[in-house]
């Protein structure tokens, strides 16, 4: 009896390794968990920013006009307050590459005045100045350094004494700059920004028919902001 124990003890001891090693054999190795990496620039932001502005009014109407020859230009500078929001898309496997469109407004105190000969004083403000963006940007982590480039938008307001009048003007032209943003917080970011816009010649209608000047603007603005993602 004391022997059929013992090979009992036995026949279990080797089934149970014999089991063991089945249930070992059977373990599937599942494969790795592919990680993608992540952007505190990929999504949506809106943010408020300040600055200073300068830019050039340049008057070029044809021979006939009263300011030919030598031109009535003005050259214009002032502060600027306003709102932007965008969304940003990194681009996983790009090696950081940010795609992004953004836009703004800004009330803007852009303002020059003087005195000509030919028709007396004249001043120029631009009241209003706004943007449509694409955005190029590379994710240096904490950093993101960027391209942008769009269109622009002014409303701008002229006034002449020779003609006692004050004209509304608005135009579209082309916008183009750099920047760089940097995370402060999970959240919050601070955004550096210098940009040149362009706009076409316009005509400024103070009743004077064909002598009515032209001018063509060219601006410039550095801005620091604060950008909120969500």
């Amino acid at each position: 009896m004391k022997k059929v124990s013992t090979m009992l003890l036995v026949g279990a001891a080797a089934l149970g390794l014999t089991s063991a090693s089945y249930a070992a054999d059977l373990v599937i190795e599942e494969p790795p968990v592919e990680v993608i990496p992540y952007s505190i620039w990929d999504g949506g932001y809106i943010g408020v920013f300040g600055g200073f502005g300068w830019g050039g009014l340049d008057h070029n109407p044809d021979e006939e006009g009263l300011c030919w020859p030598d031109g009535c230009d003005l050259d214009l500078s002032g502060w600027l307050l306003g709102v932007n929001a965008g969304w940003n898309f990194a681009l996983n496997g790009s090696g950081g590459i940010v795609l992004g469109v953004a836009g703004d407004i800004a009330w803007v105190d852009l303002s020059a005045d003087d005195s000509f000969d030919e028709f007396g004083d004249w001043e120029s403000n631009v009241n209003f100045e706004g943007s449509l963006r694409g955005v190029l940007g590379w994710d240096g982590g904490l950093w993101m350094p960027y391209l942008t480039a769009g269109i622009s938008f002014i409303d701008a307001t002229h006034w002449s004494e020779f003609a006692d009048v004050e004209v509304d003007v608005s135009a579209v032209g082309g916008t183009a700059g750099v920047g760089v943003a940097y995370a402060v917080a999970e959240n919050l970011a601070v955004d550096l920004q210098y940009r040149a816009s362009w706009y076409d010649e316009e005509e400024i209608d103070i009743g004077w028919d064909d002598d009515n000047p032209d001018f063509g603007l060219v601006t410039s603005r550095f801005t620091i902001g604060l950008n909120w993602s969500f």
